[in-house]
């Protein structure tokens, strides 16, 4: 509802121009994809063969391959009006960082076993979490790990440095290996503009990955079921007509568990996903869309509030390789609303330069 309201508020002046044509080109691929889309009978065919879940057979009875396309139009919409609209930058960070440091305090309660509200439910998906009820507001570890690392470059900017161990406690406290690898990698980016730090901080990373795949227990760095999940992926774009066009916007969340008995209803990968759904062409789209997005900002790195956006970006973009944060509320508002004071900063700086 919000990204509704923000999106209508910038349609009242009129759609801005594109800051970024390669993500116009992903909503392109994904209205394109829905012409090779399996029909909807057999989707819902598919999943009582496989026994899946039976929740989810209304959804697909549905329009359901368009749902993804409306939400991202909405998002493209709400992204466009922030990165020409006159706000309070300043005032969007701090409620971020605040809202990120009560999740902190939250999680390191839930942590030491004081959380009084939420129980965990016994489910065949959280076997294998660990910390399963260390949650945060969001709902589960590795979701609020990759919440927090988003959320964490805030305090870098503002020198709260009081938040920073709580900010540390709580990503330690979900025992997310993405979240716990981001939040390295925030470190790194932190010290860009101090080199000889900067490639210290590389160094004493790869020391500290390297340890902790000697010295960590084996269910602490394992993959739960993603490699396997994403094998099968390869496996079904094997077929020519597939791999360009993919299966459709939406697809894999009905038809590759279904298939395959996978637990799995999203590919924990938001780039082999949308490989999937809308083939090799929107694979390229999405790519050069992330790439674009880096590259506009690179010469301004020096600025710190680019800086922050641009650590605050690549968080979501590394959460993207290990897990679903753009299919999830929070974090797809917090990445398109970063993403949108990104490119309002962007545009500032270039104005003042000419």
């Amino acid at each position: 509802m919000f990204a509704l309201a923000i999106a209508l508020l910038g349609l009242k002046d009129g759609i801005p121009k594109s800051k970024n044509i390669f993500l116009l080109g992903c909503i392109a691929i994904m209205v394109v994809s829905t012409v090779f889309v399996m029909q909807n009978n057999l989707i819902v065919g598919a999943l009582n063969n496989g026994n899946f879940y039976p929740s989810n057979m209304d959804e697909a009875k549905n329009l359901w391959n368009y749902k993804p396309i409306l939400y991202a139009i909405l998002f493209y919409l709400m992204f466009s009006t922030i990165s020409v609209a006159k706000i309070n930058r300043d005032l969007i960070l701090k409620v971020i960082m605040w809202v990120g440091f009560i999740n902190s305090c939250y999680a390191i309660i839930q942590w030491f076993g004081f959380d009084q509200f939420v129980i965990v439910k016994p489910h065949h998906m959280i076997g294998a979490v660990e910390s399963a009820n260390v949650i945060g507001f969001i709902g589960q570890p590795t979701h609020l790990a990759i919440f927090l690392c988003i959320c964490l470059p805030t305090i870098i900017y503002f020198k709260k440095w009081f938040m920073f161990p709580i900010y540390i406690l709580g990503i330690i406290a979900t025992q997310s290996a993405a979240g716990i690898t981001s939040m390295c990698i925030i470190f790194i980016l932190s010290l860009w503009n101090h080199k000889k730090w900067f490639i210290l901080a590389i160094a004493l990373v790869i020391v500290t990955i390297v340890l902790s795949f000697k010295l960590l227990p084996y269910h602490l760095i394992s993959s739960n079921g993603r490699f396997s999940t994403w094998k099968f992926i390869l496996s079904d774009l094997k077929d020519f007509r597939h791999i360009i066009t993919g299966f459709g916007a939406g697809a894999y969340h009905f038809m590759s568990p279904a298939v395959h008995q996978n637990r799995f209803l999203q590919a924990h990968n938001e780039y082999l996903e949308f490989l999937y759904n809308c083939g090799i062409v929107g694979f390229l789209f999405l790519s050069a869309s992330v790439i674009k997005t880096f590259k506009d900002g690179y010469i301004f790195l020096k600025d710190r509030s680019i800086l922050v956006y641009a650590m605050m970006l690549v968080s979501s973009c590394l959460g993207a390789l290990l897990n679903f944060p753009w299919q999830l509320g929070a974090t797809i508002f917090y990445t398109v609303v970063i993403l949108g004071l990104y490119y309002n900063t962007i545009g500032e700086r270039y104005a003042l330069d000419q």
